[in-house]
């Protein structure tokens, strides 16, 4: 949506006085950002994989500075 904001503003700023310079712009910006975002979204996955596959990402949860024995039952600062 702030993608066919952006360019709205720029095609008007540029002068358009035509619907289809509007259209035009409007579709080019959209096609460039729907490219990235799918780029972007396959090499992350691809990362992820490649971090799966190597071992590099621990899918355990991390330790917690606080053991169940620590954490109290009766809190200090109830609402009621």
């Amino acid at each position: 949506m702030c993608v066919i904001i952006l360019a709205t503003a720029k095609a008007y700023t540029r002068g358009a006085n035509k619907c289809s310079k509007y259209f035009k712009t409007i579709v080019s910006y959209v096609i460039v950002a729907g490219t990235a975002s799918g780029v972007g979204y396959a090499t992350g996955h691809l990362f992820k994989r490649l971090m799966d596959d190597l071992g590099w990402f621990d899918t355990k949860p991390a330790p917690s500075l606080f053991t169940p024995e620590m954490i109290s039952q009766n809190p200090a600062w109830a609402s009621y």
